[in-house]
């Protein structure tokens, strides 16, 4: 036995012989020397280096945000004062397998802004300090690799401001009446930024989900078309609720809307400054014509203990407005302790085909806003109860009569933002009638004939106080 003299090591009965795999190999072009390839030289990137080809970038988030956006070098930022924002090296380009060593964590950041040198791979700041002006931002300064980024930051304030549609003197300008209208705008500080340049700048009600209804936040509209949401634009037109307390709720005096002028987009997104309001129903109240002659009825020649006068009514809180609105008297029963014969009759709800009746005037900070028309306001007894030499103090009998007060609003208009009817336009009322109070129409007849009436709600000190009218008046029953 012998080894292959092919070199294969193969064991064969000869010693001069090759085995068969041999002799087949050296027949297709004889014994080759196996070639190894040489092992490759791993690439390796210096520390504080970029692979060639490769562009330095900077990123921003605001606080709370999950993406980063890119910042183009030179740009300018423009950032809501109070903004946590954090920046971040990177960079494009360059070997894929050298990216995976880049190491920004000595990369250094410099520039203008207070506060801003320091060295790591990232950078947050709160912005507490405007600029001076819009044209001279503070600078933020990225090096790293043997390149820069610079970025110009220009931080701002925010100024809601707030146009009430009745600009009355001596209004407020933070309570509202139930549906006033408000335009909406802003200004900035350092002057000059303008919506786009924020990211965008939207009204909305302060919030999760920040969605605007009539009855409840009130609506927010588009302040140049009139309907349909806001634009981006900082404007808006503001309708306050046109009620003070939910469906089924306890009637309230008042309630607090808080709206919020909102940064659409970029590290400042969703910060902004609120205003808030509160928004008053309309307490009315009645007062006497000034100069105006009491009520008397002589009937057929008989003198009929009898009371009245001209009454006007006024709405409150004097320094809100309440112009869009529409006011009526509803149902009342009367209880009659007299004659009896208007006993259980029910109040008959104000006429309202003319279409000035019942609407309420601009606002007055002195009377309130005032009703359109007079309410002749009398009441007849008995003069069957009078007691020859009666007491002028004691009460024979009296005729009481709750009354609903109430109001109501119109439809939108986008011709007519303001709400208010004037000689050449009817707004659509929509008749659903709110409850603003009860008033109460008081008679009171005593033994001599003599008489006091009172209309108003009780415990009113702007009401008129009850009216005396004694036997023997002048006629005047209008």
């Amino acid at each position: 036995m012998a080894l292959c003299i092919g070199g294969c090591g193969a064991t064969v009965f000869f010693p001069t012989v090759k085995c068969t795999n041999c002799t087949a190999r050296d027949m297709k072009g004889g014994l080759r020397t196996a070639v190894v390839p040489p092992k490759a030289v791993a690439q390796t990137l210096a520390a504080g280096a970029l692979p060639g080809g490769a562009v330095l970038e900077l990123k921003c988030r605001g606080k709370g945000q999950m993406a980063w956006a890119d910042v183009a070098d030179t740009s300018t930022l423009f950032i809501l004062k109070g903004s946590e924002v954090e920046f971040k090296a990177d960079s494009t380009g360059g070997s894929p397998a050298l990216r995976t060593q880049i190491q920004y964590t000595s990369a250094q950041w410099a520039g203008t802004l207070p506060g801003g040198a320091a060295g790591g791979a990232t950078k947050r700041h709160t912005f507490t300090t405007n600029s001076a002006a819009k044209g001279s931002p503070w600078t933020l300064t990225l090096t790293f690799g043997g390149q820069t980024v610079t970025v110009n930051l220009v931080v701002y304030t925010l100024n809601v401001v707030s146009r009430p549609r009745d600009p009355f003197a001596g209004r407020s300008q933070t309570d509202l009446g139930v549906d006033e209208r408000v335009e909406l705008e802003f200004t900035t500080t350092p002057v000059g930024v303008t919506a786009a340049e924020a990211g965008g700048l939207l009204w909305r009600p302060a919030g999760v989900g920040g969605v605007a209804a009539r009855d409840t936040t009130g609506l927010l509209q588009n302040a140049t078309t009139h309907t349909g949401p806001p634009a981006n634009d900082g404007k808006a037109d503001y309708i306050a609720p046109y009620q003070t307390h939910g469906v089924g709720q306890q009637i309230q005096p008042s309630r607090e809307v808080t709206l919020q002028l909102s940064v659409v987009g970029g590290p400042s997104a969703g910060r902004g400054p609120e205003q808030k309001y509160r928004v008053h129903k309309p307490q009315a109240h009645m007062t006497r014509v000034p100069g105006s002659q009491l009520h008397h009825l002589i009937d057929a020649g008989t003198d009929v203990p009898s009371a009245g006068f001209t009454g006007r009514i006024y709405f409150a809180p004097k320094t809100v407005s309440f112009r869009t609105l529409r006011f009526r008297e509803n149902a009342g029963v009367i209880e009659d302790t007299l004659a009896g014969d208007e006993n259980g009759t029910v109040h008959t709800p104000t006429d309202l085909s003319d279409p000035t009746v019942g609407v309420i005037g601009s606002g007055n900070s002195a009377t309130g806003c005032l009703m359109n028309g007079d309410d002749n306001v009398h009441s007849a007894g008995d003069e069957f109860q009078i007691v020859s030499s009666g007491s002028p103090t004691t009460k024979v009998g009296h005729k009481k009569w709750p009354i609903q007060w109430e109001y109501t609003y119109a439809a939108l208009d986008p011709t007519h933002p303001d709400g208010v009817p004037a000689l050449a336009w009817t707004p659509t009322w929509l008749n659903v009638w709110i409850l603003m109070q009860l008033a109460h129409h008081i008679f009171t007849q005593y033994q001599n004939g003599r008489s006091t009436i009172f209309k108003g709600h009780v415990g009113c000190e702007e009401c008129v106080k009850p009216i005396e009218v004694l036997m023997g008046a002048p006629h005047h029953w209008p």
